[in-house]
This record gives C-alpha cells, sequence and structure tokens, in this order.
C-alpha cells in the first residue's frame, strides 16, 4: 500500500511558511546611535515630537513638506499605529495628515531635536541643525548649541 494513493496527499511543512523575525538594523553612526537611545527611552513615557530636516536624503514625508528646513512629526506607541517602527536607520509610520494616511521614513540623519509630551526641554543634536535654522538663533543659544557641538567632537 502507498504513503500516497493517487497522489492525493500533499505534505505541507507549516514551520517552514513561517516570516523569520526580522531583522534589526543597527546604527550606522555614533550619533544614530545617541539619536536611537534617546528616542528608544523618551517614546516610553508617551507622544515624542520629532523636529527633522525634510531634504535630508531618505526622508519620505508627504509632497507638501518636502523641501521644508524644519518639520515636526508626532510619534506615539498610543496613536496604536501598525507600521510603527524605529531601529539603528529612523524611525518611520503611516501618520496622518488631513485624515489622510501616509507612510513617512525618518533617518536619524534627518532629526535634529526630540521633545516628549511629558516634560518641556527639548532634546537637541547640534551635529544635524539646518544652517537655516541655526541662523535664527538668538546668539547665546547659539553659543550654547556650539558649546554642546565641540562636547561631542
Amino acid at each position: 500500500m502507498s504513503d500516497n494513493p493517487e497522489g492525493k496527499v500533499i505534505h505541507v511543512a507549516f514551520g517552514a511558511a513561517r516570516n523569520p523575525e526580522p531583522e534589526v538594523q543597527e546604527p550606522v553612526s555614533e550619533e544614530a546611535k545617541h539619536k536611537l537611545e534617546v528616542f528608544s527611552e523618551l517614546i516610553e513615557s508617551g507622544i515624542v515630537m520629532v523636529t527633522l530636516d525634510t531634504r535630508v536624503e531618505g526622508v519620505h514625508v508627504p509632497q507638501q513638506f518636502a523641501g521644508m528646513p524644519q518639520l515636526h512629526l508626532n510619534f506615539s506607541y498610543d496613536y496604536q499605529i501598525p507600521d510603527f517602527d524605529f531601529d539603528g536607520e529612523g524611525v518611520r509610520a503611516s501618520l496622518s495628515f488631513s485624515g489622510v494616511n501616509t507612510f513617512c521614513e525618518i533617518p536619524w540623519d534627518a532629526v535634529y531635536m526630540m521633545r516628549p509630551e511629558t516634560i518641556e526641554d527639548s532634546v537637541v543634536f547640534p551635529m544635524s541643525f539646518p544652517q537655516e535654522i541655526l541662523d535664527m538663533l538668538p546668539p547665546e543659544i547659539l553659543e550654547e548649541l556650539q558649546a554642546a557641538q565641540a562636547e561631542e567632537e
């Protein structure tokens, strides 16, 4: 007697069909690693407003915001966005703009400030500030940023 009479039995290895765990992207630079660590900590406490330069390579936002040196985007686990994710390359999620969901991808190189809703202070990354923004800052703030940048180098 045959194990497969008339070819009617199909063997399926269901375990082999499972998708492997997604590969976590490691930070590409020390600056990216630092931003990932800060974001990872802040996101645990609620909404994080990320300020970015949309002109940086790899940024994907709605077309009406392309080319802007300053854009604020809010991220939170509380929004229950199915594709919300962040890793060593950046943060990404489908965000709502005037009721239209758009997948946004923000590399860490584009991020120059993060502000959690739970505290009034922002975390800034002086090395990533666009020149236009630096030119608008009062001299005392610019001096503080330059001092912080010198410490990082």
